[in-house]
């Protein structure tokens, strides 16, 4: 499914205001976070669940990085997808930190009405989400393409350049596709596809804030040995911002956070989850059947 399609799948949208809207759950608001309001996307039924997932999105987007895969995830899993604050339709963060994105976010997990979360994030939301994951501790914790290793790579350098300097020559369109097809994607029948493009103009235009200050700083492994929970750890083969270095970023990451689980998924690059849905899909399925001991499942820090 196109990702830009996904809205005609039963999709439930609603919003998120902690300041007294307790709409996700009774009880707690999350009033120690910021007030904002957190635009969400959530498939049928998830508020009857006991357990389910939260899907983070990537810099520059918003919950439908993840809309090529709701369709099949929604029919074994219970999914919400916010957008993240000062991405699409959610509200500006307060602050200029981490913390002023990841702790609003870590208000609406802690609201679910879930007994036990699988944490998501692909690239910049996976930075997010393992900041979250030390606020709240979910049950399970899952880093698609992770930003927060620190520099660009070459690659990625010369990638980034070639889209800027498409985009200059020729508009932001032309510079999108240099992105799409040399950063997001690798080899596939949607690097041509006007509707993930149009998508992806949107998805930029909405967002009204930089973080690639935080993207590009090693951030992600602090908080990986944080975390208290299984972690799994998906990277693209032909993803620039890794590929060069995935021996470097295997070794970091058994360093911060001992046993947890790193796959690379062959013919894919950063956006692998539309790239190759079945490898994301089949990989989260399998994930969310790990067991969990009982002090694994979220809390409050």
């Amino acid at each position: 499914m196109n990702p830009s399609d996904a809205a005609g799948i039963g999709l439930v949208f609603d919003r998120f205001a902690p300041d007294g809207d307790a709409r996700l759950v009774g009880g707690e608001s999350g009033r120690e976070h910021s007030a904002l309001s957190i635009h969400y996307v959530g498939t049928a039924g998830w508020k009857d669940q006991s357990s389910g997932c939260v899907l983070l999105h990537g810099g520059s987007g918003d919950w439908r990085h993840f809309g090529a895969n709701l369709d099949r995830l929604g029919e074994r899993l219970a999914i919400v997808a916010p957008d993240l604050p000062g991405f699409g339709a959610s509200d500006l963060p307060t602050g200029e930190n981490l913390a002023a994105i990841a702790d609003p976010i870590a208000g609406f997990v802690k609201a679910l009405p879930w007994r036990e979360i699988t944490l998501v994030g692909f690239s910049f939301g996976a930075l997010v989400a393992a900041a979250v994951a030390v606020k709240c501790r979910p049950a399970r914790l899952m880093l698609i393409s992770p930003a927060g290793f620190g520099a660009h790579t070459p690659e990625m350098a010369d990638a980034r350049e070639a889209a800027a300097t498409a985009a200059k020559a020729n508009g932001l369109r032309a510079g999108l596709a240099v992105n799409l097809g040399r950063i997001m994607l690798h080899r596939s029948p949607f690097l041509e596809d006007e509707p993930v493009l149009a998508m992806m103009e949107a998805m930029l235009r909405a967002n009204r804030i930089n973080v690639r200050r935080f993207s590009r700083r090693e951030m992600i492994v602090d908080y990986l040995r944080l975390v208290d929970c299984p972690v799994r750890v998906l990277f693209g083969a032909f993803d620039p911002y890794h590929a060069s270095v995935l021996p470097q970023r295997y070794a970091a990451i058994a360093d911060a956070c001992p046993g947890a689980e790193v796959t690379t998924v062959p013919n894919a690059a950063h956006w692998l989850m539309l790239e190759t849905p079945g490898a994301f899909e089949n990989a989260l399925l399998q994930f969310c059947q790990k067991e969990v001991r009982d002090d694994d499942r979220l809390r409050p820090s």
